[in-house]
């Protein structure tokens, strides 16, 4: 009978042979050894494919690897396409362009497999820019580190993502039977939901170990959704499907438009941030609420 593996590691790559080696040693260093990695990449047209050839030769741990001949143009089909390739009971989503320290995964599994229950955990993670240097770093100082995933949704998920970045979480790969494709709609977005969804079947387990490094480069997606803006037509989408799934109430969902426009108000003020006529049309239907809040807002 053929052992599988407690945890499939999926890397999706696109063009990130300047990072693909550091990604694939900091996973092939890691203390607990129970894994699979199965690799999809995007149709790369860098050297990525050499990379890959490379480490399928040096190493077993590879089970897959997936090359597509077209590119998908979606992070989050990716996401789908690696799922249905897994045998572990855990599944582990490591960025092509992060890396991690070497007890990430024993961090996680040897936590998590304490509580049935519990069918997501993360650590926290720094955020790295192109010169290696530190942005931003993750804190969770709080003693309860098991969390029902409805009060982890609404303390951790609703006004933003505590999940950031894929890297950081391990997720039990059974809950994909009961989670809707919904994330794969998306190309900024789909993670945040995805997270939500996952959490709410069972109980999230938080490290407050730092062991994970997220890259922000120039080819980052997220940055350019900031950049031009686009990031506020997605998280309107997304915050109106948990509205309308009663996932959050209404309450907490105006609350999330209105600060949405806030923010968007002030970088129209900064920048030439655009499509503008597609985010106003999303802001539209909230235009005479969102007007009155803002004009108290300057002039009171």
């Amino acid at each position: 009978m053929i052992k599988m593996p407690k945890v499939s590691i999926i890397i999706p790559n696109y063009n990130h042979s300047g990072y693909l080696e550091a990604r694939l040693n900091s996973i092939l260093d890691q203390t607990y050894k129970d894994y699979e990695i199965i690799i999809l990449d995007d149709c790369s047209t860098d050297n990525s494919k050499e990379i890959i050839e490379k480490y399928t030769k040096k190493t077993k741990k590879i089970s897959k690897v997936i090359y597509n001949e077209k590119n998908s143009g979606s992070t989050f089909k990716q996401w789908n396409r690696g799922f249905e390739n897994t045998t572990g009971e855990y599944i582990w989503i490591a960025e092509s362009d992060d890396w991690c320290e070497n007890n990430l995964l024993e961090e996680l599994i040897t936590n998590m497999i304490t509580n049935p229950e519990i069918v997501i955990g993360y650590v926290q993670s720094s955020i790295i820019n192109q010169d290696n240097r530190e942005i931003y770093r993750s804190k969770y100082e709080y003693d309860k580190n098991v969390l029902n995933g409805g009060e982890f949704v609404c303390n951790h998920m609703i006004n933003g993502n505590a999940i950031f970045n894929a890297s950081m979480a391990i997720f039990k790969k059974k809950i994909l039977n009961s989670i809707t494709k919904e994330y794969t709609k998306y190309k900024f977005c789909g993670d945040w939901i995805f997270w939500i969804e996952v959490a709410l079947l069972g109980k999230v387990y938080i490290s407050n170990k730092c062991l994970n490094y997220f890259r922000k480069h120039e080819g980052d997606v997220s940055k350019k959704f900031y950049s031009s803006g686009n990031n506020f037509i997605e998280e309107i989408d997304m915050i109106t499907y948990l509205k309308r799934n009663k996932i959050i109430n209404y309450k907490d969902y105006y609350r999330n438009i209105y600060a949405k426009y806030i923010n968007y108000r002030n970088l129209l003020n900064e920048s030439n941030i655009g499509p503008i006529y597609e985010i106003e049309k999303k802001f539209f239907p909230y235009k005479y609420y969102l007007g009155i809040r803002y004009w108290l807002m300057k002039n009171l």
